[in-house]
């Protein structure tokens, strides 16, 4: 596949990304559903996971996951 990228790389590059984001969603996925969990028991932990997602790092995450 002449002309695909400048060094012929691109499936390495497919292959890496789709493996981090893998990874990123394996260890997204129990605190996931740990906070869902927890979510469940009261409004005040609901309120508070609400909170906790407004930081900027999470939020980050949040999207990279996504976009990954």
């Amino acid at each position: 596949m002449k002309g695909a990228s400048r060094n012929g790389h691109v499936g390495t590059w497919a292959a890496l990304v789709h493996r981090g984001s893998g990874i990123l969603l394996a260890l997204f996925l129990p605190v996931h559903f740990y906070a869902i969990g927890t979510t469940l028991e009261s409004a005040a932990a609901f309120d508070a996971l609400l909170v906790w997602t407004q930081r900027p790092l999470i939020k980050f995450g949040e999207w990279g996951i996504v976009v990954l």
